[in-house]
């Protein structure tokens, strides 16, 4: 085996403003008890954070500055995945992105998005044949159907 030395691949460079922000993480949670979502932003610089769908505007987001904001947020979901358009602003520029409220928890031995139970359908079938492996036909198959 050999390797390649050097740049062998195409490379883009980018160049970021002063005061930009590097990295940034979004703590997106709902209690369902009470209706209302929770964010934190946290960012590696100064900057402030916009929803303006929830009326957050000009929220510190910076270092030591990770306020929590309570809103009245319709929650995310697989069937209805609502997403709500934020900004987060350094003077380096803007970063654009959308954010969902959710809650996943193992509760009374179920699995919970937002307060309800979920049920999984038609995923991770392991049932296999000695001979055809994974390829069943009707004859073999031990699904709910053939029961």
């Amino acid at each position: 085996m050999w390797w390649l030395s050097g740049i062998f691949r195409g490379v883009t460079l980018i160049s970021e403003p002063a005061g930009a922000v590097r990295d940034f993480f979004v703590h997106a949670d709902y209690d369902a008890g009470h209706g209302t979502g929770i964010l934190r932003v946290e960012a590696s610089g100064p900057a402030t954070l916009s929803v303006p769908e929830l009326g957050i505007a000009g929220a510190n987001a910076g270092p030591g500055n990770s306020t929590e904001h309570r809103v009245a947020a319709e929650p995310w979901s697989d069937e209805h995945p609502r997403l709500y358009d934020a900004v987060l602003a350094s003077p380096g520029g803007e970063i654009g992105f959308r954010v969902g409220f959710r809650r996943i928890e193992v509760s009374e031995g179920q699995i919970r998005l937002n307060g309800r139970a979920i049920a999984f359908r038609g995923v991770n079938r392991h049932e296999w044949h000695p001979v055809t492996g994974r390829s069943l036909d009707e004859a073999h198959h031990a699904g709910p159907t053939s029961r």
